[in-house]
């Protein structure tokens, strides 16, 4: 494979060349200058055939890209153009050129190769060929620009656009998704269902809640976007992931791995601690709750004692600590929580307690059950604050069963109840 030589040294006696070769980098300059013009030219076109509303930042930062590389250009051909600045004057500087290049490239490269001749009006490509005559003036530029939002506005242009579905119109004040708080938990939550057992990051959930947006406009839907996202959280419809910030999924569940891995830490004194998210699971209370106690009970909760943070700013929680705000979660619930309010599971929802305790028995005939094992199936997996609540009614409910002759005792075992046995 041939290598590209490197470009010609110039000559290092005769002031003559040196002209020649300053007007050959001149023209260089002037190359490059138009051919930029012509490729942002070509790139708001294919711009504005992917986004049927002609962006006008876009345009905007063209312009202005291709304005500040003409006044640069402008003002290196000033320069090199200056009577002040003699041949003389410039060949110390280009002498420097030459001989840095001498020590970089090995001569024998381009013993074999004749480097092409460069014309001043003219420079080759292997494809094709760009005249530098063909100037594209300002005014040109802007015309281009006007015919092609004349296009875009064109019926053609949105009856083509229309039949191949290929571009959606949108209006720069409305949203993909104009929706209720409660819309758009149903569907972020449906987003993450589609991608159960992957992770998503809010950006990319704002992505495809809003389309593509202003940075301004990201930053804005990123605060309401993390509010609601929070609030599906609390309310069991997510999780965040617990090593990773800002990032979701439909069920943590998915990611055994993870979990066993983020959920036990060990550290130095021997504890072990559980991170917020499993001892939310854990209380049935969101993780903002938990942290919420922490700050607003410093004397009850002390961290290094009940808990840690560690240099990200997440906390980390002890069985003494998790016990502590078992405590604090017992003093609501005795305050607020009626027996009532827990609901039973599936199997039972429609019943009463007592009607449910003697579903159970039937079900399981030849069965013992104290209080400790019907919550469970009764209820399902409950916090010690409310497991303790129905614990306590279902101590209620066993005895007026047994008084109504709907079970009996077992002898001699505290506490435990079974089916009637008939003969």
């Amino acid at each position: 494979m041939s290598k590209i030589p490197p470009p010609p040294k110039p000559p290092l006696d005769n002031s003559h060349h040196l002209q020649e070769l300053a007007n050959y980098y001149r023209s260089l300059v002037d190359y490059y200058d138009k051919a930029k013009i012509f490729a942002a030219t070509q790139l708001s076109y294919v711009e504005a055939l992917l986004e049927p509303v002609f962006d006008e930042d876009v345009s905007i930062d063209i312009k202005s890209s291709v304005e500040s590389s003409s006044k640069e250009g402008t003002s290196s051909l000033t320069r090199s153009e200056d009577p002040s600045i003699t041949p003389e004057n410039r060949e110390p500087a280009l002498l420097e050129t030459s001989e840095s290049e001498n020590n970089n490239h090995d001569l024998t490269d381009t013993e074999d190769f004749t480097f092409p001749e460069v014309r001043q009006n003219e420079v080759f490509f292997p494809s094709q060929t760009f005249s530098l005559a063909d100037e594209i003036s300002e005014d040109q530029y802007e015309e281009e620009l006007e015919d092609e939002e004349e296009f875009l506005n064109s019926s053609d242009f949105q009856e083509t656009s229309e039949n191949s579905n290929l571009i959606t119109q949108l209006n720069d004040s409305e949203d993909i998704f104009t929706s209720s708080s409660l819309d758009l938990i149903s569907e972020i939550e449906t987003l993450l269902e589609h991608n159960r057992g992957k992770v998503l990051h809010i950006d990319y959930i704002i992505r495809k809640l809003y389309g593509l947006i202003s940075p301004e406009e990201l930053q804005k839907r990123s605060v309401s976007t993390l509010s609601i996202l929070r609030e599906g959280e609390d309310l069991g419809k997510w999780y965040e992931m617990p090593d990773s910030p800002n990032c979701w999924t439909i069920d943590i569940k998915e990611f055994p791995d993870l979990i066993n891995r983020t959920e036990k830490l060990e550290i130095s004194q021997g504890y072990q601690y559980l991170t917020t998210a499993t001892v939310s699971q854990q209380l049935k209370m969101s993780k903002t709750w938990i942290i919420d106690k922490a700050k607003a009970y410093p004397n009850e909760l002390r961290e290094g004692i009940h808990y840690y943070r560690n240099p990200q700013g997440y906390y980390f929680w002890n069985e003494t600590g998790i016990a502590v705000l078992e405590e604090l979660l017992l003093r609501k619930t005795n305050k607020k929580l009626k027996p009532s309010q827990i609901p039973l599971l599936e199997p039972y929802e429609a019943l009463s307690l007592l009607s449910a305790v003697k579903k159970v028995f039937d079900l399981f005939p030849e069965e013992i059950f104290n209080c400790d094992a019907l919550v469970p199936l009764l209820y399902g997996d409950l916090s010690k604050p409310v497991a303790k609540v129905a614990r306590n009614n279902l101590i209620k409910t066993l005895s007026q069963g047994k008084m109504k002759g709907l079970w009996e005792r077992v002898p001699r075992k505290t506490g435990y109840y079974r089916a009637i046995k008939t003969n």
